[in-house]
């Protein structure tokens, strides 16, 4: 609209054809005395310029197949071929290209594997509907007559094709414009978005009334060509399609009939049993050596580069993860470090206890504060990866899920047909999960008392006041305590026997977790939430809660029940190492000896690393086809490992933040090891999400969800905890107020004591001094705050523009209308 000449649609194309018109330019400008316009080629380059692209030629190239689909064994060719047919469809497939990657074995050739892609224009039509934040050019520094290379706010902004111009590196094509886990994303949504039928908008998700037509059966060649088998599955795909077409309804006159979507369709039927993104050897090496870097480089304002690769590969939800460990891990080395000194002036300067120390329950305090400010350290990193990776300010997703059961009406909101289910009916099916839960953990704790039992912790006769009787107390049983006894099966003295109890505890719960873990997955659905987040949220609250009852009943019974810190402290120090072990042994050793002993093909390997570089060769046809080649045996491995489940790499971060925190003041080391481990814990994870696993599927979201209110409840629960450890279970007050704490061994009144007025004093000691550290926690939360001053700037300067030009678009609008009416 301040062109003397029509836009160039290529590239440098500037010289040739014109420069900007200034006089127009200024006449509309917001500040016409500041600015001046460079007349050079990089002016051409308009932030307002709106480029009418062409379409892709025909011959455009074919980029290699990203996502892998696999059908089930028993699946007929003609279902693989009439899906292939589909999604190469133009307008069907919507710019998807599928190719068929199934390996002949030498004696059956059957269609199993297909390799989807996408052209660059179904990629930028899918972006601008997605509405993908991308980095554009900072108009400032065309108004303002600043060098590109000078330095500027990062503008991030909403990719649209009209103005595609204005993004940086647009130029260099669609394959290295979006990054790896951009395109895989792109291309799966669309995927998710094909429909069965031909007679629907591709991008519209309303159902429009129509009437039912008995002969579009006939008229879509996808479902007559899966009916041409008459193989069991096949037969079943028809009738169930034969069902579904017969489906409609009417609702206020209006007939509708549904039209699933192909992915739903073939995934909930079995047809299809694998969806996933593939691995691209050159870049997945060197994102996994990147991640080795963790920890070990020094940070920009905090922030740690090295994270970048991660989510250009795997996407912004596994970025999260190793966002989150990095933030962790760091801030973890300052109460590990206390930790460590508090440990070796105790051992060899005081040469006392940890309960005799008077500074470990300054330590417990330390640990409390300092998990208050890992919290809002967390949410300032956090918020600053969304800004950089794009997600700041995305809503979660919203979008029905395929197994969501309701009855259809229109809906008040968007006038359309949805599924609806009363909110009532969803909230008595979570009380009912809760109780099963509840029903579930109570056998847990009853697995829970037995194994105390075995290993001695149960024992009555050491605190008569409380039990005079060995059957006064409920959690005693005595068959099995008996077998902690010394010279029994599971002799305390005994170094080896000693540790059997711990190993078959720790054996039970794995097991037990393993059960629930299709249990909290059946509840869920059962209770029918109408969106993904909601629903995953929902499984994540059920498991973590079962799980963190596993973990944390056998100290809350041995710290606040039988009061007795050596107990706590053993169990602690036990259950502690071995998860420690058990996550270095099971998630990456175990995994990785299994996958090196099936061994590869070297030959394969070399080339595809040879030629797989980003699809840079894909204009030639014929490295393309030795890319083919090389990749088969590669999706043959992928195909057959095992899907990556982040809630377990969360879950142990997050138990192991709470032994740190709920417990610190029992066994100050823990900081230490914790940190330790998790040097060791980053690396192995980045191994496991490379080579062990299939590759995650690239999720954009904006934080890490649910898990920040599950840490928040863990850190704020810590400063109640470490002061009960302070004044009942520990023998630490006595180091400061010796007044308020029975002698040794008065404990033959116990009710007597509790109900005197130094207990009394003493509980109320215990909240007031929770309730000082809460207080204080709260004020160091509120004195930071949550965004970063770059973030917040960066945001005020995205605003600024776009209130800048949707104010020269107006101006544009009504220069036109003038003219035009000039002109007329």
């Amino acid at each position: 609209f301040f062109f003397q000449t029509p836009l160039p649609r290529e590239p440098g194309a500037w010289s040739k054809t014109g420069h900007i018109n200034r006089d127009i330019f200024i006449s509309i400008a917001l500040r016409v005395d500041a600015m001046t316009i460079r007349e050079d080629d990089k002016a051409g380059v308009s932030f307002l310029a709106k480029v009418d692209w062409e379409d892709e030629p025909e011959n455009e190239p074919t980029p290699p197949p990203c996502i892998l689909i696999r059908f089930a064994q028993e699946c007929p060719d003609s279902v693989v071929k009439a899906t292939i047919d589909r999604l190469n469809d133009p307008v069907a497939g919507m710019g998807l290209v599928a190719t068929d990657l199934t390996l002949d074995d030498g004696s059956v050739h059957q269609l199993n594997r297909i390799g989807l892609s996408a052209k660059g224009t179904a990629l930028r039509r899918e972006a601008e509907h997605l509405k993908l934040q991308k980095e554009m050019r900072d108009p400032m520094k065309v108004v303002n007559d600043v060098s590109d290379d000078s330095p500027s706010m990062k503008v991030m902004e909403e990719f649209s094709i009209d103005n595609e111009r204005d993004f940086i590196n647009i130029d260099e094509g669609p394959m290295v414009f979006f990054t790896t886990a951009e395109i895989q994303l792109l291309v799966l949504s669309i995927f998710d978005a094909v429909r069965l039928f031909d007679d629907r908008n591709q991008h519209d998700d309303v159902q429009t009334p129509r009437s039912v037509d008995p002969e579009i059966k006939s008229r879509d060649f996808f479902l007559s060509s899966m009916t041409k088998s008459s193989s069991p599955l096949s037969q079943a795909v028809d009738a169930y399609l034969e069902t579904r077409l017969k489906s409609q309804y009417t609702i206020d006159g209006q007939d509708y009939v549904d039209n699933p979507y192909m992915k739903e369709h073939l995934v909930r039927h079995n047809i299809i049993d694998i969806v996933t993104p593939l691995h691209i050897p050159t870049e997945r090496n060197s994102t996994c050596r990147t991640q080795f870097q963790l920890n070990c480089r020094r940070t920009d304002n905090g922030f740690d580069r090295s994270i970048h690769p991660v989510c250009d590969y795997y996407g912004p939800r596994c970025a999260y993860y190793f966002a989150w460990m990095d933030c962790y891990t760091r801030n973890l080395m300052f109460p590990g470090v206390a930790g460590l000194l508090l440990y070796l002036y105790r051992t060899l300067i005081l040469q006392v206890s940890v309960d005799d120390c008077p500074y470990t329950p300054f330590f417990g305090v330390l640990v409390s504060l300092w998990g208050v400010l890992f919290m809002k350290f967390w949410k300032r990193y956090e918020i600053s990866c969304a800004w950089l990776w794009g997600t700041y300010g995305e809503e979660d997703t919203t979008n029905t899920r395929p197994n969501f059961r309701g009855t259809p009406r229109v809906s008040p909101v968007t006038g359309t047909v949805k599924l609806y289910s009363p909110l009532w009916i969803r909230k008595m099916k979570q009380l009912g999960s809760t109780i099963v839960t509840l029903c579930l953990v109570a056998v847990a704790f009853f697995w829970i008392i037995c194994s105390l039992n075995m290993q001695g912790y149960v024992d009555p006769a050491h605190d008569r006041g409380r039990w005079p009787e060995d059957s006064d107390h409920i959690f005693h049983i005595p068959f099995l305590a008996q077998l902690a006894q010394p010279g029994a099966i599971f002799d305390p003295n005994s170094t080896f026997k000693s540790l059997v109890p711990v190993l078959l505890h720790v054996a039970f719960v794995m097991g037990f977790n393993s059960f629930y873990r299709s249990v909290a997955t059946a509840l869920t659905e059962w209770e029918n939430h109408e969106n993904e987040v909601t629903f995953e949220d929902s499984v994540i609250m059920k498991r973590f809660f079962f799980e963190a009852c596993d973990a944390f009943l056998p100290l809350f019974y041995l710290g606040f029940y039988e009061f007795d810190i050596v107990k706590l402290r053993s169990e602690l120090i036990s259950l502690f190492h071995v998860d420690c072990l058990r996550r270095l042994a099971l998630e990456c050793l175990v995994p990785m000896a299994l996958h090196f002993m099936k061994g590869k093909d070297e030959k394969s390997k070399k080339e595809l690393a040879g030629i797989s570089k980003k699809f840079d060769d894909e204009k030639d046809r014929k490295n393309y086809n030795r890319f083919i080649a090389a990749y088969e045996s590669s999706i043959t491995d992928e195909a057959e490992l095992d899907e990556y489940e982040q809630f377990d790499d969360y879950l142990e971060m997050v138990i192991q933040l709470g032994y740190v925190c709920l417990f610190a003041s029992a066994y100050p080391l823990a900081a230490t090891i914790a940190f330790i481990s998790n040097v060791i814990e980053v690396r192995t994870d980045a191994t496991k999400i490379a080579f062990v696993h299939r590759k995650c599927h690239p999720e954009r979201i904006s934080n890490i969800g649910i898990w920040n209110t599950l840490i928040s409840i863990i850190i704020w629960s810590s400063a109640l905890t470490n002061c009960l450890i302070f004044c009942f279970t520990s023998h630490q007050m006595a180091q400061w107020l010796p007044e308020m704490q029975p002698p040794e061994g008065d404990n033959e009144n116990w009710d007597a004591m509790v109900n005197s007025a130094r207990g009394m004093h003493t509980v109320l000691l215990m909240f007031v001094l929770e309730h000082c550290i809460l207080l204080f926690g709260v004020l160091l939360y509120s004195m930071i705050p949550s965004v970063p001053m770059n973030v917040v700037e960066q945001v005020e300067h995205r605003t600024f523009v776009r209130k800048m030009l949707a104010r020269l678009q107006r101006r544009r609008n009504s220069k036109a209308s003038s003219l035009q009416k000039v002109t007329g």
